[in-house]
């Protein structure tokens, strides 16, 4: 089995980001079964990269070059950047899981919602999540919309997932279970790419480091 699951290789920033950060952005390889925090300042392109490898930018002449079978889900840093903010979490859930990032043969979207959010749950266990779902994401605390975004990522279980800032809004506790259950993944074989600022993070969980300049 081929360890390696998403290759970018020589990334060319599109053209307002060169404009604006002047930045060259390094190429990436993620392997099955690990999970690699992305870090460097702020202006750096760590969410340019993610969205590249999400195949979201245009990424020069190579676009990101995948294993057979693999997906990529992008979960950004909050759950109104992911969902549309004037409706509630409830229909939300059931919108994006009928989307392409959604599909899932043999799985119904209530029972998808319903596994997003018991591993919202597992994140946050005293936010009592199944009592929001008529909420509009406006009306949930930063740390529940990330629990929400992180569960809906956790649920749908792609080979490959990126975090774009989403544990930075999880309390201490939520952000060890958030990473207890992305361990998890990993025995698995799935990899996970988070972009983070905590080198105590890096070191506490054995994060494997891409770090960009």
């Amino acid at each position: 089995m081929n360890d390696v699951l998403l290759t970018l290789q020589d990334p060319t920033p599109p053209a307002e980001y060169v404009r604006l950060a002047g930045a060259r952005l390094p190429s990436i390889t993620l392997e099955r079964g690990k999970t690699y925090a992305l870090t460097g300042p702020n202006g750096s392109g760590k969410s340019t990269l993610l969205r590249m490898s999400a195949g979201l930018l245009p990424s020069g002449a190579k676009a990101p070059r995948l294993a057979n079978g693999t997906r990529v889900l992008l979960v950004p840093t909050d759950l109104r950047q992911l969902l549309m903010p004037w409706h509630s979490i409830e229909l939300n859930l059931s919108v994006f899981l009928g989307s392409r990032h959604g599909v899932s043969k043999g799985v119904s979207r209530s029972a998808r919602r319903i596994g997003a959010i018991e591993m919202a749950e597992k994140i946050l266990p005293s936010a009592k999540l199944k009592d929001c779902l008529t909420n509009r994401p406006g009306q949930l605390s930063s740390g529940q919309r990330a629990a929400i975004c992180l569960g809906l990522g956790l649920e749908l279980n792609p080979p490959v997932l990126l975090l774009d800032e989403t544990l930075s809004n999880l309390s201490f506790e939520g952000t060890a279970n958030a990473l207890g259950l992305l361990q998890d993944r990993a025995q698995e074989g799935a990899c996970t790419v988070m972009t983070t600022h905590s080198r105590g993070l890096i070191d506490e969980y054995s994060l494997h480091e891409i770090r960009l300049n």
